[in-house]
């Protein structure tokens, strides 16, 4: 398993449980070296480098995303429809948003949900990426309005950077650096966009497909142009126009 696969793999878990607010207990085995899961807490990294047949660091140490699993004593059992992790990204040059998700407990298939109702399946290549990147594979769905980037932008591959936090950014369609942003702050700072997104998961949007507007920029030009020069987006509104707002090749 590739190196900044499996720090990102161990974060996420790690982000899942402490949001879930569970309790989470090492397991009492200990590496080659002679280390319990106290030496891992300090050193995240070495997750996995260090293992033998009697110890697994990523079954045992909760900082390795192991432990004892934790159970949701509020009401007995989990939430199947809820997913394991997710992440809002969030791009200010643009101006809009999209959430990233995963229901696997391998952490190994996200789908991406944009703004524009368009949804993306991603899976890792395992074999990409350095200590803090990652390569991620964009497939086609047939939910909500697909995923056309593939198609219309060559959008096929990207790269996620992650720090031991987590996550930080991913590269969009484009070439946009969208940021990560956890749930708490995204309602926080954007309530607009976070009554945008339970809209489109309560399916009041679901049956809707983006409709480009009628207004032109400074230039006199319509969205039509936007599809061809995405890049532009935002970048030649006016009073009357925002590219953002009217069209769709910009809501991602």
């Amino acid at each position: 398993m590739n190196k900044a696969f499996q720090l990102a793999q161990t974060k996420l878990r790690a982000q899942t449980k402490a949001r879930e607010g569970g309790e989470c207990e090492d397991m009492g085995g200990v590496d080659t070296f002679g280390d319990g899961c106290d030496w891992y807490d300090a050193n995240p990294d070495g997750c996995g480098n260090y293992d033998w047949e009697e110890f697994v660091s990523e079954e045992e140490c909760c900082a390795c995303g192991g432990g004892h699993e934790f159970q949701d004593t509020s009401t007995g059992e989990g939430n199947p429809d809820e997913p394991l992790w997710y992440e809002f990204v969030t791009n200010d040059d643009i101006g809009t948003w999209a959430v990233i998700a995963t229901w696997s407990e391998m952490y190994d298939e996200f789908f991406l949900l944009t703004s524009g109702s368009q949804v993306c399946f991603l899976t890792p290549d395992w074999e990409s990426g350095s200590d803090t990147t990652m390569d991620i594979f964009v497939h086609q769905t047939d939910m909500l309005n697909g995923c056309p980037f593939i198609e219309e932008d060559g959008w096929d591959h990207t790269t996620v950077t992650f720090d031991y936090e987590g996550p930080t950014s991913v590269t969009g369609p484009w070439g946009n650096q969208w940021n990560f942003v956890s749930p708490d702050d995204f309602e926080a700072n954007h309530p607009d966009w976070y009554d945008q997104f339970n809209s489109i998961i309560e399916g009041e949007d679901q049956e809707l497909e983006c409709i480009d507007g009628d207004g032109v920029d400074s230039y006199g030009d319509g969205c039509d142009w936007y599809w061809d020069y995405p890049e532009g987006c935002g970048g030649y509104d006016t009073a009357e126009f925002s590219a953002n707002d009217e069209c769709c090749a910009c809501m991602w």
